[in-house]
């Protein structure tokens, strides 16, 4: 019983990858109408996956693999469904109690990650439909600004927005993205110079950072040294001037304000954080 079930299987599987006339030469991951081919199948070898669906530990090992996380969600969802595909023929054509039992259990788990995959996408769907919004209001917000005080009356980081967004060269999708390019567009380029200080036995490694106008804004503390006993810190401080520059721009509370900076500095130099603290300036 069991070796009619693999050839069972073995078939679909090579009937999903005989073509005829009306299939294209390179997989669209959809079943062109008038196809040879099973649902959701691609012949583009760097887009593969290779499924295994006898028992439910094969599906959960195939959605834990390199080469299935690595793809987009679309393609992750085509290949959830294919495999949910697979396992439920396989299941309805079962004889053998024992068989499909172990294929019921499969079945139930590859179920249980199609509705996951379901969720995410509308909730991805939401998440678009959200950002795209976002952009939308920001405009309308700086046009309104424009309507009722001047031009003038724009700040240089909302006059750049403005313009950038109206020829398309910037996309903005959350109030994050907004910090972001208010840092890039006011801090610029950052430029590095690397230090070491050594005080009464405790040696300081660390990294200090100068804005485009060769204003300093970060001390990066990366290792310290005490009695020989070497720690990494990866500690942040920055000039407070940021932090007020950021408050007086952007209605969010001081704690979102350190994570924000924090999360764009890692993100602009490639340096891990493990802790951000302002401090005053010319203390």
């Amino acid at each position: 019983m069991e070796s009619n079930l693999r050839e069972y299987i073995r078939q679909i599987i090579k009937e999903s990858f005989e073509l005829n006339e009306s299939d294209p030469e390179v997989g669209t991951g959809k079943k062109p109408k008038g196809s040879g081919r099973r649902l959701y199948t691609d012949e583009n070898p760097n887009d593969t996956v290779s499924i295994k669906f006898r028992t439910k530990e094969d599906i959960a090992d195939t959605l834990n693999k390199p080469s299935f996380k690595s793809k987009s969600h679309k393609r992750q969802s085509q290949i959830i469904n294919l495999i949910h595909q697979r396992v439920r023929a396989a299941f309805e054509n079962a004889k053998d109690p024992e068989t499909k039992s172990r294929l019921k259990r499969a079945l139930e788990y590859a179920e249980s990650k199609k509705e996951e995959s379901k969720k995410k996408t509308e909730r991805l769907k939401k998440q678009k439909s959200i950002n795209e919004g976002y952009q939308d209001d920001l405009l309308d917000d700086i046009l309104d600004k424009v309507a009722k005080y001047g031009e003038k009356s724009l700040q240089p980081h909302e006059k750049s927005v403005l313009d950038r967004i109206s020829s398309g060269e910037l996309e903005i999708q959350s109030d994050e993205d907004l910090v972001y390019d208010f840092l890039d567009f006011d801090l610029g380029e950052l430029k590095s110079k690397s230090y070491a200080v050594d005080k009464l036995g405790k040696k300081v490694y660390g990294i200090q950072y100068f804005d485009k106008n060769d204003e300093f804004v970060f001390d990066l503390e990366v290792e310290s040294e005490v009695l020989g006993i070497k720690k990494e810190n990866n500690y942040l401080y920055a000039d407070d001037t940021l932090f007020r520059l950021v408050k007086m721009n952007f209605t969010m509370s001081d704690k979102d304000i350190k994570e924000v900076v924090k999360r764009w500095f890692e993100k602009t130099t490639g340096e891990k954080v493990s802790k951000i603290d302002f401090w005053v300036s010319g203390s």
